[in-house]
């Protein structure tokens, strides 16, 4: 007996791929060294230990929502290059354009 096939509309639907988000790490070394270096510095954890424990909650609250968030270690000598490169503080907005552009020249490259 031939299976009859459903129209498009009632198919079932793909379940949607979640969101994928690039989320800066850092090494203890690297850290101090981003630290150091930030015109925002004021606003970052007071020590290493204190930022691991908010970023491994953020991705956890991340996670929850249904964003997978994907650790980007940072190395801080190319952050800081690439901040002068660009005419950029060192600063939130600038470390996250900076993982935003390094996770997209990546996937382009595993492509």
């Amino acid at each position: 007996m031939a299976t009859k096939r459903l129209p498009p509309w009632l198919r079932p639907k793909q379940p949607p791929q979640p969101m994928r988000i690039g989320v800066t790490w850092y090494t203890d070394q690297e850290w101090r060294l981003v630290r150091d270096a930030a015109s925002d510095a004021e606003r970052l954890e007071a020590s290493y230990a204190e930022w691991v424990a908010m970023a491994e909650e953020a991705t956890k609250d991340m996670l929850a929502a249904g964003i997978v968030a994907e650790r980007v270690f940072i190395n801080a000598s190319e952050l800081l290059a690439w901040c002068l490169a660009q005419r950029k503080q060192n600063d939130a907005a600038a470390r996250s354009e900076y993982v935003s552009q390094f996770l997209m020249k990546n996937r382009q490259g595993a492509s």
